[in-house]
């Protein structure tokens, strides 16, 4: 209501227009430039997923009764009464479980050992405080006088090329 007694068509104009964006019509040409560039690639990442998912159901239940239906599971993962079991279609909380186990049998990689490389000082100060320094002239000043609600939260000043404090960053 407000952007439109302000002369906006919506709350989203009137917020864009002082952004580099401008207006909605960039975002959306934004991300259907974005959907394009990247859509295949994920649509093919996702079969691969499926593809391996529906393997490790197969793995475990071939020849084997459905604990879903109490039908027998021949080879080719299908019942007499249905062509495939439903529960092998890759869900979004699947992804990530299966994705994993995927990279973990086919590459022989694990999330979990690369953790160690990305500790979040070395994430901060290396990577997200470097370039912003590099691209922006920003500078970062850790404050250990204000309070949070975590003893392992931390908040720094963003200080711009001259010193002055632009905002606080959790």
């Amino acid at each position: 209501e407000k952007a439109q007694l302000m002369g906006y068509k919506n709350y989203a104009s009137y917020s864009l227009e002082k952004t580099m964006a401008k207006n909605t019509d960039n975002v959306y040409a934004f991300l259907r430039q974005m959907i394009g560039a990247y859509k295949p690639k994920a649509e093919e990442q996702t079969k691969a997923i499926e593809e391996y998912m529906k393997a490790q159901v197969n793995k475990l239940t071939s020849g084997q009764e459905n604990k879903l239906t109490g039908e027998q599971v021949n080879a080719n993962n299908s019942s007499t009464s249905q062509p495939v079991n439903s529960f092998t279609a890759l869900q979004p909380y699947d992804r990530f479980y299966y994705s994993s186990k995927m990279k973990k049998d086919q590459f022989n990689f694990s999330d979990d050992d690369v953790k160690p490389y990305f500790n979040l000082d070395s994430v901060l100060v290396n990577g997200i405080f470097y370039a912003a320094h590099r691209v922006y002239g920003l500078n970062f000043r850790e404050r250990k006088d204000i309070p949070t609600y975590h003893k392992d939260m931390k908040v720094f000043d963003v200080l711009d090329a001259d010193g002055k404090q632009l905002a606080l960053f959790y």
